[in-house]
């Protein structure tokens, strides 16, 4: 073999090489893309039955604020479960809480402060004995973005669903029906930001 036929060896065996380089990076950069959209929507939809089966068996009567209807909602409520029935009439547990916070290092800014990827995300919080001696908390989903869904802050309804600007996490009552909607958000491996929207509406028995 000639010097020549060397060097075009070793040209061509380069090319190969770069050709599958750039195949794996693509493969494992798509499968990384599919695994994050999947933990996102699985953790979206978790959450939001976790925050239905807290609601299921709360007071309509108990809930603060007491009417959290379009357009607005909330993004904050308190209630009470009914335990049972008592001599003096229905039983309830101590007040609870669930709500949304900046995530810990986050402002309303529009910046990304703690250095994760993500802006003015949240957590939502379950808080048990709510202003009380006793109180406790615990995280219900992180990552939860600003606004639900395409939802702006422009004083409109963008996204048609009754409510306007409403937050990452909101509360909609309608006669004994609670809509939750909880907004999650995502970096992708590419450092592109996904969401995964998730809705659900349960009755409350209460």
């Amino acid at each position: 073999m000639t010097l020549l036929d060397m060097v075009v060896a070793l040209m061509i065996l380069a090319i190969v090489l770069s050709g599958l380089y750039a195949w794996l990076y693509s493969t494992t950069r798509a499968a990384g893309t599919v695994t994050v959209r999947t933990n996102l929507n699985l953790e979206a939809t978790r959450a939001v039955e976790k925050v239905s089966r807290e609601i299921l068996s709360a007071g309509v009567s108990t809930l603060f604020p007491s009417n959290p209807s379009a357009p607005l909602g909330t993004s904050q409520l308190t209630y009470q479960k009914g335990q049972g029935w008592g001599a003096s009439g229905k039983v309830w547990s101590a007040p609870m809480r669930i709500e949304l916070r900046f995530a810990n290092g986050e402002i309303d800014d529009g910046i990304d402060n703690n250095g994760d990827g993500l802006v003015d995300e949240g957590t939502v919080y379950l808080i048990l004995d709510a202003n009380l001696a006793t109180e406790r908390e615990m995280p219900i989903a992180t990552n939860v973005k600003e606004y639900f869904g395409d939802e702006e802050p422009n004083a409109i309804d963008d996204n048609d669903n009754g409510l306007v600007d409403e937050r990452g996490l909101s509360f909609e009552l309608r006669d004994d029906q609670l809509t939750i909607r909880l907004s999650l958000i995502g970096v992708l491996p590419g450092g592109s930001i996904i969401r995964s929207d998730v809705e659900q509406s349960v009755r409350m028995r209460n």
